[in-house]
């Protein structure tokens, strides 16, 4: 989404890396397990999502959503804007979660 963000990202991992490899192996080895320079991930899983926003996020950053599954019909609604969409697998949206209160109707399937 912003690639200076993510170069700064992939910095900052590196150089943690390089710091844990002197004063800390096992959290060393843990970081080779976190593939992402994202500090955040989360999981919503066949489930409806009420209209909120994000109050961890910050009002600059891009929250991206993804969608994965097997489902039909579902709907992100961001009503500050007056937008709805088709929120079948494979969509990708990114906005500010923290600015922009958002929900998501309920589906049927996987």
């Amino acid at each position: 989404m912003h690639p200076g963000l993510h170069d700064a990202g992939r910095q900052a991992m590196q150089s943690l890396d390089t710091w844990l490899s002197q004063h800390n192996q096992d959290m060393q080895d843990a970081l080779q397990h976190w593939p992402s320079v994202f500090t955040n991930i989360s999981i919503i899983s066949n489930w409806a999502t009420p209209f909120h926003q994000d109050p961890h996020s910050q009002s600059n950053w891009y929250d991206m959503l993804v969608t994965v599954g097997n489902y039909e019909d579902c709907v992100l609604d961001i009503p500050t804007l007056g937008l709805q969409f088709l929120y079948n697998p494979g969509t990708v949206v990114a906005f500010s979660g923290q600015l922009l209160q958002h929900g998501v109707s309920a589906v049927g399937g996987n």
